[in-house]
C-alpha cells in the first residue's frame, strides 16, 4: 500500500487505544489496527490545539505483531520499518 488519506484512515475499522506511557499528556499518541488490512495507525492529538494527525505502518512492520497489546505499550518497528505519514 503506498499512500493514505486522513479519510481513508478514518474508514478504517480501527479502535484507538493510548498506551499507559502515552496518557495524560497535552500531545496524545494513539494506537490502532486493522487487521483486515494489515494496517497499523499512529494517532497523535495535540490537545492544546486540537490537531490531529496520522501516521500508518504495516502491520509486516510490527516486530511484535503477534504480541502486541496496544493497551500495555506502543507497537516496536521491525528494523526497516517505518511509520509513514497520511496525506491530508
Amino acid at each position: 500500500m503506498g499512500t493514505l488519506t486522513v479519510a481513508q484512515v478514518e474508514s478504517l475499522a480501527v479502535s484507538y487505544v493510548v498506551p499507559p506511557v502515552c496518557q495524560g499528556q497535552t500531545v496524545e499518541v494513539a494506537y490502532g489496527a486493522d487487521w483486515e488490512e494489515r494496517i497499523v495507525v499512529r494517532r497523535t492529538h495535540d490537545r492544546s490545539d486540537g490537531r490531529v494527525s496520522y501516521e500508518w505502518a504495516s502491520a509486516e512492520g510490527i516486530a511484535d505483531e503477534e504480541q502486541w497489546e496496544p493497551w500495555n505499550h506502543p507497537p516496536q518497528l521491525r528494523a526497516g520499518a517505518e511509520w509513514r505519514e497520511v496525506a491530508e
